[in-house]
C-alpha cells in the first residue's frame, strides 16, 4: 500500500469519525437509528426517525459532504436517490428545508450553508460537517414539518 493511499484512508477515517461525532445528537436527542453504508466513492451515515430520514453523504470523489432529508417510508428510508421508483421526489438537500424554516436566523443559516458547500477537499469537508450539523440542530424540532412542506 502506498503512503498516499494510506494517508487517504486515514483522512477518510478521521472525517467519518468527525461526522459521526457531530451528528450524534440525532441519536441522542431524536432517538434516531443509524446505519453506515460505505463504498469506494462515498460513505453514507443514514439516520432514521419515525417520520423523517437524514442522510449524511461523505462523497470521497467530490471531496464534499451532503445532507439529504426526507420522509420515512414504510418504517425505513425512501427508495431511489432524489426520486423514488414512482417518480416522486423523496430527498432534498438540507438547505432546502432550512429555506422553509420560520426560525429566526434561518435565512442566514441557509446562506452560510450555500457558501460552505461550495468547497471541496478534506478541510472543506470538515467545515461542511460542522455547518450542516449546526443547521440541522437548529431545524430539528421542525424537521418533520419542513420535510412535509417539501413533499
Amino acid at each position: 500500500m502506498s503512503v498516499a493511499l494510506t494517508s487517504d484512508i486515514l483522512d477518510r477515517d478521521a472525517v467519518e469519525r468527525h461526522a459521526v461525532a457531530e451528528f450524534r445528537f440525532l441519536v441522542i436527542d431524536a432517538g434516531a437509528s443509524v446505519a453506515r453504508e460505505p463504498d469506494a466513492s462515498r460513505t453514507v451515515l443514514a439516520y432514521l426517525m419515525p417520520e423523517a430520514s437524514v442522510e449524511v453523504e461523505l462523497d470521497w470523489q467530490e471531496g464534499a459532504v451532503f445532507v439529504l432529508v426526507g420522509r420515512a417510508a414504510d418504517g425505513g428510508r425512501p427508495g431511489g436517490y432524489y426520486v423514488d421508483h414512482r417518480g416522486r421526489k423523496v430527498r432534498w438537500h438540507l438547505v432546502q428545508a432550512v429555506d422553509h424554516s420560520s426560525r429566526p436566523g434561518a435565512a442566514d443559516v441557509a446562506a452560510d450553508l450555500r457558501r460552505v458547500t461550495r468547497g471541496s477537499g478534506r478541510d472543506a469537508m470538515v467545515g461542511q460537517i460542522d455547518a450542516l450539523a449546526a443547521a440541522l440542530r437548529q431545524v430539528l424540532p421542525e424537521l418533520q414539518a419542513l420535510v412535509q412542506q417539501l413533499n
